[in-house]
Parts: structure tokens; sequence; C-alpha cells
């Protein structure tokens, strides 16, 4: 099976806490192409 690319648009305390975590599961089967938010910090 072939990886899924995946972008995370808002990387605040939902993306921290639920998002990020979840992905980090299925890791082998999803690749993070990209992080974006507003804020630079």
């Amino acid at each position: 099976m072939s990886e899924i690319s995946i972008a995370i648009i808002g990387c605040g305390t939902v993306a921290e806490t639920l998002h990020l975590p979840a992905l980090m599961k299925i890791k082998k089967k999803v690749k993070i192409e990209a992080l974006v938010d507003v804020d630079e910090d």
C-alpha cells in the first residue's frame, strides 16, 4: 500500500493534541508534506 500525502493547515492546539498524535500512530501510511500556520512560531 502506498503512502497518503497530507498537509496540515493550522498548527495550534487541535493539531498538536489530536491530529499529529493520531497521524503518528499510522506514520507508515501517511507522509506529512506540509505544516502551515499564519503564526510563524
